[in-house]
């Protein structure tokens, strides 16, 4: 009894944190929050009345309703107001769009305390239904359904949310910064758990537009072999959007579903003096083994392709490098691009971790001080009855096998530019 009741606590005090957050947000004009929002909401109702709900914020096919379930016969209008103009222009939108002939059933789930009354306007299909009683849904409705369901649904709804808002839980994540929409691809494929690496190369001082950037990138890896083995998303077959002049984006989609508890999507984006690239997988299970072939690679050949770029005398290059997890990631040493000596140990990272560095030149000395920061940030599980240490051993001379290996690898494509 005291497990489920300080589940019920956890989850009120993570609506409530939302509710807060939403409220902030909307005062000052900021909307970025609202769409994670809608998309933990998903989860959450999906757990709390067993609908079979999607994401649909970015089907032009249902203008107005965010969540959906054709199986279920509902839509859902997530908001953050509660005002009655606000209930009767979603309706009115929603059977504008016949909307009706798809989700017969309309919700307003409003992430707000609701009003006592909603006078509605006269429909225009008079043959729809809605009650305001049971149509209009806010936390307090949710939390006293949430109440009637079983102990372990319970701790699910619970668990779910400390894991998507840990600790204090106001810094819900704002993916609007980063090029991979993690919440929207773990919604698209129905996986819980993601891990996502976010690499920004940044140029200071040179003054390098993207064409210059593209070319040099381009010309280096000119070699098809080579670039499907170590830069595959630099393909005319992946570049799928651009922002005008000044950018160019290159993009391998989430993989199709025949993989059911396994995705990944990579983003490379080149714009003036800087390279993002992003690699992000989603699994079914908290815990996820990687060697960082994925999450490194691209980042260690673009690095060590820097000589043909000819950088100016007063240029700097700034690197910055993101990890982000809802789960556990442990490091696998198998074919890893990261040499560490593990001693049969289990190293993992769980939560946010970033790395900048700050460089006049790129040499090996500056790539294995800035692989022994990425190493560090893997802490070590501590195992009954052993003395271990907390961090991984950094094998400097391994690295710099691995650094040569691949350079040597790539490098003919260094002495083709040069003829």
């Amino acid at each position: 009894m005291y497990t489920t009741t300080s589940h019920i606590d956890k989850i009120i005090e993570k609506l409530a944190l939302i509710k807060s957050a939403l409220e902030l947000h909307g005062k000052n004009g900021t909307l970025s929050l609202h769409k994670n929002s809608e998309l933990i909401m998903m989860h959450v109702l999906t757990l709390a009345y067993n609908y079979q709900l999607e994401f649909l914020g970015k089907d032009s096919r249902f203008p107005g309703v965010d969540l959906g379930s054709q199986t279920d016969g509902i839509a859902i209008q997530v908001t953050s107001r509660n005002d009655n103009d606000k209930v009767n222009d979603a309706i009115e939108k929603f059977l504008k769009n016949n909307l009706q002939k798809t989700f017969p059933r309309m919700i307003v789930l409003m992430m707000n305390t609701r009003i006592a009354k909603y006078p509605l306007k006269p429909f225009i299909d008079p043959t729809f239904q809605f009650d305001t009683a049971k149509d209009i849904i806010d936390f307090n409705d949710l939390v006293q359904k949430i109440k009637t369901l079983m102990p372990i649904q319970i701790q699910l709804i619970a668990e779910y949310l400390e894991k998507e808002m840990p600790g204090a839980g106001l810094a819900i994540e704002d993916d609007k910064k980063y090029l991979i929409n993690t919440e929207a691809d773990k919604a698209k494929r129905k996986l819980d758990y993601y891990f996502h690496s976010a690499v920004t190369i940044e140029f200071t001082g040179a003054g390098l537009s993207a064409a210059k950037i593209y070319r040099w990138l381009n010309d280096y890896f000119n070699d098809p072999h080579k670039r499907f083995y170590y830069l595959t998303v630099l393909s005319e077959h992946f570049r799928n959007r651009t922002g005008g002049s000044g950018e160019v984006v290159f993009e391998i989609p989430l993989n199709d579903e025949s993989a059911v508890n396994y995705a990944k999507h990579t983003i490379l984006k080149i714009s003036q003096d800087k390279i993002q690239i992003e690699f992000a997988t989603y699994y079914s299970n908290r815990e996820h083994n990687t060697n960082l072939q994925d999450e490194l690679g691209p980042m260690l050949v673009i690095l060590l392709a820097l000589p043909a770029l000819k950088l100016p005398a007063q240029a700097g290059i700034k690197i910055s490098y993101d990890y982000r997890t809802n789960g556990k990631i442990m490091f696998y040493n198998m074919n890893a691009i990261l040499s560490a000596d593990t001693h049969m140990q289990i190293f993992y990272i769980d939560k946010h971790t970033s790395v900048q560095e700050d460089f006049k030149n790129i040499g090996d000395e500056e790539l294995l001080e800035l692989l022994q920061e990425i190493a560090d940030t893997f802490v070590n599980e501590p195992l009954p009855h052993q003395s271990n240490q907390p961090f991984m051993a950094f094998d400097r001379n391994g690295q710099l096998l691995t650094l040569n290996h691949l350079r040597s690898r790539i490098q003919p494509a260094l002495r083709e530019i040069n003829e």
